[in-house]
């Protein structure tokens, strides 16, 4: 990222005092399009994921680069392109390995305790944070899973909310279920 030509550039059409016209609402994109221009001339686009892979770095590119351009002349440089298989992988390893010192020595270098410790528990696969939901007890058991606490809930809700009724009730509701039934036949 070029922070000081993008800077350069924004300024520079900014500076005209006819640059931006219109009302308020076409100032403003106008400004915007500036911005965007300027960002996607001198910064690029990004768009960091939840799998965003931090040891993509520029040696690593490159080398995929070749490799990907070895492989669309496999059939007359297949040698070529196994070497620059392996040396693809050996330097994605060796980024890898760099970038997981960098992320060990942040986090031990620190002089917090409760960073070093919260990344100590991450590793070993902790959470974060303590769950949010309530464990219930049910019949001397302790219950944390939702699906669980919610099918109790439900089978507690059947056995306490029976219905009661009379005989003439059962009747009506039979000959009402007999009638639907025979309309839809």
């Amino acid at each position: 990222m070029d922070w000081a030509a993008f800077s350069k550039e924004v300024e520079d059409k900014l500076s005209s005092p006819d640059q931006l016209k219109g009302s308020l609402k076409d100032k403003i994109t106008q400004f915007t399009q500036i911005l965007r221009d300027a960002g996607n001339t001198h910064v690029g686009k990004v768009k960091p994921g939840r799998k965003t892979k931090v040891w993509l770095t520029p040696p690593v590119r490159a080398a995929i680069r070749q490799r990907n351009a070895l492989r669309r002349k496999i059939k007359t440089h297949r040698r070529e392109w196994i070497e620059q298989c392996e040396t693809t992988r050996a330097e994605i390893e060796k980024a890898k390995q760099q970038k997981w010192r960098e992320v060990v020595e942040e986090a031990i270098n620190t002089n917090e305790d409760r960073k070093i410790w919260s990344f100590i528990k991450s590793i070993n696969g902790t959470p974060d944070a303590t769950p949010t939901g309530e464990v219930m007890k049910h019949n001397g058991k302790s219950i944390t899973s939702n699906t669980r606490k919610a099918n109790i809930f439900s089978s507690h809700y059947a056995n306490v909310s029976k219905l009661n009724f009379t005989k003439e009730d059962r009747n009506i509701n039979r000959e009402a279920k007999q009638m639907l039934n025979s309309k839809i036949s």
